[in-house]
This record gives C-alpha cells, structure tokens and sequence, in this order.
C-alpha cells in the first residue's frame, strides 16, 4: 500500500509539473504573439536608374503610437533609419534631373500583402534638397497600414541648380480612414438559433480568460489531491472516551 500511494503521488507531481510547464508556455507564446503582432517594420528600398532596388531604410512603429497619435492628435512615435545617398547614386540621380528621368520607392512588410510602389521626377526630388513627405493610411478595424503616398515639397521642376545634400529628410504624416454610416436593420432571429449564437460569442470572447482560468483550477485540484496521498503526512488519531 505505502509503494502504490508512492507512485501515486509521483505521477499526481509529474501531472503537476506538466500543467505548470502548459501554462507557462500559454502565457509565454500569448506575450510573445501580443509583442510582434503590436510592431510593425516596414523596409524602405529605391531604384536610382537602371539598378535593382536596394535598401534604403527601415520604420518601426507600433500599434500603440498609433492609437495616440489619433486620439491626441499627436505625431507618431516612430524609429526611422535612412542611409545617405552614395556618390555614385547622385551622380546617377543628377544625370536622371536633367534627363527628366524617374525616381522609385517600395515599401516592403510583413504586414502588407505586397510591396507598396511609389514614383515621383527625380528632379522634384534633387530640387526638394532630399526632402520627402510619407503619408501613412491606416484602416481603423483592423488597426493596420493599408496604404502610402510618396511625395515632395517641390512637384515642379524649375531647373534652377540646388546644392544637392546626401542625406534624406523625411517627414511621416498618418492619415485615418474615415467610417461610414451603417445601415440599421431589425430582424427576429429563428427560434432555438439565439442560445447557440450567443453561447459561440462568449466563448469566442472570453475563451482568452476561461482556459488559464482552467489550468489553474486544475493545478490547484492536482496539488490538493497530492497532499492527500503524501504518505509522509501526520495523520490525526481520534481518541475515544474511556469507559469508567
């Protein structure tokens, strides 16, 4: 008997252990899903002539910047990176100024479902000193960059000679997608549906809250029933009145 309750109460802690690892793993992937999915990195890349597109920078911005920025009104929170322009790659987009020849960015993500092109007059670029404007469109539901427009101060080329810098000055604007009016409908819903499409909605809400609550009741249930089979618990002896 003392070797069976032994091995129980092994396997009732290996059970324990088990659950404590699941939740632990639950709670680690939920974390780790809520930081990614919260970021949002975009690759800037361009194509100066003839070459292929190479990178050009990279913006990092989050979920929550982006929700301040439109509650307040705020200018976004937002890590840009932007490498300068080579000596090649001017001397390349002077001679595309005075060819009247095109200047090409993409945006490239994870979060897009293909690359975002853009293409402006390289001249409206040199004159604009490397001076560019970035409107970000983001969709309210879900929050997400659905689009972006590329362009620069200066649309006209004037052909005066501007001292041309290597560096790119970049200024990011959002710009909020704007709801429409619903239409409102009243209808009956079919008997014996209601209870069904209400009970496949809480769950759908609430499942986040109902299965951790659910490893806990039975981590808690494991622990209880492995202090009770501990052999090595003092048991409390019931003492009977004596007889006179």
């Amino acid at each position: 008997d003392r070797v069976s309750t032994q091995s129980t109460g092994e396997f009732m802690m290996a059970s324990y252990n088990l659950s404590a690892y699941l939740c632990l793993f639950f709670f680690g992937s939920l974390c780790l899903n809520v930081i990614i999915a919260s970021r949002i990195h975009i690759t800037i890349e361009h194509k100066i002539g003839n070459e292929r597109f190479t990178t050009r920078g990279s913006l990092v911005l989050t979920t929550d910047a982006i929700t301040r920025a439109k509650s307040k009104g705020e200018a976004p929170s937002v890590e840009l990176v932007q490498s300068a322009l080579s000596s090649d790659q001017l001397s390349v987009l002077q001679e595309l100024t005075k060819a009247d020849g095109f200047y090409h960015i993409r945006f490239v993500s994870a979060n897009f479902t293909s690359p975002i092109y853009s293409t402006i007059k390289a001249c409206s670029l040199v004159e604009s000193k490397l001076r560019d404007i970035m409107v970000l469109h983001i969709d309210n539901q879900p929050l997400s960059i659905y689009d972006i427009d590329y362009s620069t101060p200066y649309t006209r080329c004037t052909g005066r000679k501007r001292q041309t810098t290597v560096d790119f000055n970049s200024t990011l604007q959002l710009e909020f997608g704007l709801e429409g009016e619903k239409p409102y409908k009243t209808f009956e819903a079919p008997q014996g549906g209601e209870n069904k499409e209400e009970e496949k909605s809480f769950l759908a809400k609430y499942w986040l809250y109902l299965v951790p609550l659910g490893l806990l009741i039975v981590m808690k249930m494991l622990s209880s029933m492995v202090e009770e089979d501990d052999p090595q618990r003092p048991q409390q002896q019931i003492q009977q009145p004596r007889r006179r």
